[in-house]
């Protein structure tokens, strides 16, 4: 039996957060991990449940967005993060 995992990311970014940081983000995540970013401006219940119909109605879509997310997982990040940093403290 083949099991697979879907990861679907809705990036909803705060415009008011420091720098606009969040929109940065969502952007960067939508180019490199298949996000889809819905501002908040855009933001109403039609628009989610619009943006959230289209990823689930569109199993190519949803396959896409889990590769790509997939892909740009760094399973190990924590690790190497305080690897790091205990190699500086040393």
């Amino acid at each position: 039996m083949k099991y697979i995992v879907v990861t679907i990311t809705l990036a909803i970014p705060s415009p008011t957060a420091s720098d606009d940081h969040q929109t940065k983000n969502a952007y960067a995540m939508a180019d490199l991990a298949g996000a889809h970013v819905l501002t908040e401006d855009e933001l109403d219940s039609c628009s989610l449940q619009t943006a959230i119909n289209n990823v689930l109605g569109d199993n190519n879509l949803m396959e896409e967005m889990s590769e790509k997310a997939r892909r740009a997982s760094r399973p190990n990040a924590a690790s190497h993060i305080a690897e790091s940093i205990l190699s500086i403290l040393d």
